[in-house]
């Protein structure tokens, strides 16, 4: 039903691996995953970027829409398009945008924004294409898993840690970066659950753990950072390509 299902799934034997999104080019970190692994133990095996579209969905016509339903990221990638063509119309958030294509399915007057596979799962008529703001929608997900693998030559690697409360510390932290000449490829912070005002720290980095400069930026910030813990360190995805704009396809 949503992201902290795939966990549970994993770290229960339910599953070997599952995959869950953890940040969009158009609306950034999605933090449900990201506050997952300030909870669980489970790690990165891989990445895989994938083209976003977005379509409403229903069994009704368009003029008989009354509420359109689906999961927060979803409505906030259609946010132009809600704006110009649903601003009188309820709007819903739900736990996915599976759930609310299940929804749509059984709720009269009621359409779900979700993929084109959604609409063939569920029987459902797609009443408007590709409603997403950004014509090149990325969305990149990881798959969870236990343990990462050796080194590839071309990796990444994701850790998260926390920091004392002294002027300096975040800046002392990106010099222990620039010392040993890692690429940052991402960098955000999530509000620690346990504690009020504290705040873990994700990042990703260019590289393998188990090799420097990784392992040296590692060892460094070991002594300047709390509770480090290496995520995974898995081969670097190939993103796809990006979709062209309607007009250079008019071309």
């Amino acid at each position: 039903r949503e992201i902290r299902d795939v966990f549970l799934a994993i770290s229960r034997g339910h599953a070997d691996y599952g995959v869950v999104p953890i940040e969009n080019s158009t609306e950034g970190s999605v933090t449900q995953t990201c506050d997952m692994f300030m909870e669980s133990e489970l790690n990165i095996c891989s990445e895989i970027f994938e083209e976003i579209h977005q379509n409403l969905l229903a069994r009704c016509s368009l003029g008989e829409v009354k509420k359109i339903i689906s999961h927060p990221q979803a409505l906030a990638q259609c946010r132009n398009w809600l704006a110009a063509n649903a601003a009188t119309l309820e709007v819903v958030e739900t736990s996915s945008t599976t759930k609310a294509a299940q929804i749509a399915s059984e709720e009269k007057g009621t359409a779900a924004i979700a993929s084109e596979a959604a609409a063939a799962t569920y029987d459902l008529h797609i009443l408007e294409e590709s409603i997403e703001d950004c014509p090149n929608n990325l969305t990149r997900f990881v798959v969870l898993g236990h343990g990462y693998g050796k080194p590839t030559g071309r990796d990444r690697t994701s850790i998260m840690f926390s920091l004392q409360h002294k002027a300096g510390s975040l800046a002392e932290t990106m010099l222990a970066f620039r010392g040993t000449g890692v690429n940052l490829t991402r960098i955000e912070s999530r509000p620690c659950k346990t504690r009020a005002w504290e705040y873990t720290f994700f990042v990703d980095m260019e590289g393998h753990a188990e090799e420097p400069p990784v392992s040296d930026t590692l060892e460094a910030l070991q002594e300047i950072t709390h509770n480090l813990v290496v995520l995974g360190s898995y081969p670097r995805a190939e993103r796809v390509r990006p979709v062209k704009p309607q007009a250079e396809l008019a071309e």
